[in-house]
């Protein structure tokens, strides 16, 4: 039976004994936190909406967790979370696969990946290969960028445009792209706390397969900043700033 926000509050609340403040994400990276609140006694409680289907024993071991985590409370929330893998992957954005692009200005996306496939995963992967949609604004702020991303269950990965461009080497373009590839191979994985593993053992062991690996983190950390300064140069002048505190993601 799936409960209501409000419902699940007050089952924290009459199980804990304790004031509970909740509020319901869809985080893949902490499904379920707990914290002091400002009120006396008050725990504030961030918990991902997949709970909300939970049966009754799994959220006694989230109440049992939010007090005293043990052995048990975890693994029981641990096995939930595990038998719920594919929903907290539909979480995601939804990307529709309609109006996919893998030729770009400088480069065509498929053939690359086509001669990755065949040459390091024995054209084993099944998998169809875009880039991402230019956003529609950019800043040259830039805190945080993610160069590609991998959508395991609609076997859909999507290379940043800031890669369509010759100034970037096709070996460092070929590394996004095997990245990506290698989550095909080592999927995300549930950690022992609950958190969603997108890069773990197995995926570095894969990952450091691709040989130009250290030519092309190389080239990354000589060339990154410049480059997104060139992806910034479009912008209005009024909203111009300098690149700056670059994150990278891979999904």
């Amino acid at each position: 039976m799936t409960m209501t926000p409000e419902g699940f509050q007050r089952f924290l609340q009459r199980s804990t004994g304790r004031p509970i403040t909740l509020k319901m994400n869809n985080n893949l990276h902490s499904l379920l936190s707990a914290t002091r609140g400002d009120r006396r006694g008050e725990i504030k409680v961030s918990l991902h909406q997949m709970f909300l289907d939970a049966p009754r024993d799994v959220r006694e071991a989230v109440a049992d967790f939010i007090i005293r985590p043990t052995r048990e409370n975890r693994q029981a929330v641990r096995t939930f979370v595990s038998l719920n893998t594919l929903r907290l992957q539909a979480c995601r954005k939804s990307y529709r696969l309609a109006g996919l692009r893998s030729e770009g200005e400088a480069y065509d996306l498929r053939p690359i990946a086509d001669r990755l496939n065949e040459r390091y995963f024995e054209g084993r992967l099944k998998f169809d290969i875009s880039w991402s949609r230019p956003p529609a604004r950019r800043s040259r702020r830039m805190r945080h960028i993610t160069l590609g991303t991998c959508h395991s269950h609609q076997r859909l990965i999507r290379i940043h445009p800031i890669l369509d461009n010759r100034v970037v080497p096709q070996y460092y373009l070929e590394y996004i792209i095997y990245h990506e590839m290698a989550h095909l191979v080592a999927p995300t994985r549930v950690s022992p706390k609950g958190r969603l593993l997108h890069h773990h053992a197995d995926f570095y062991e894969v990952e450091r397969g691709y040989p130009r690996y250290r030519q092309a983190i190389d080239w990354q950390e000589r060339n990154l900043t410049a480059l997104l300064s060139q992806w910034a140069r479009t912008v209005p002048a009024k909203r111009r700033r300098q690149a700056e505190n670059i994150q990278l993601e891979f999904l």
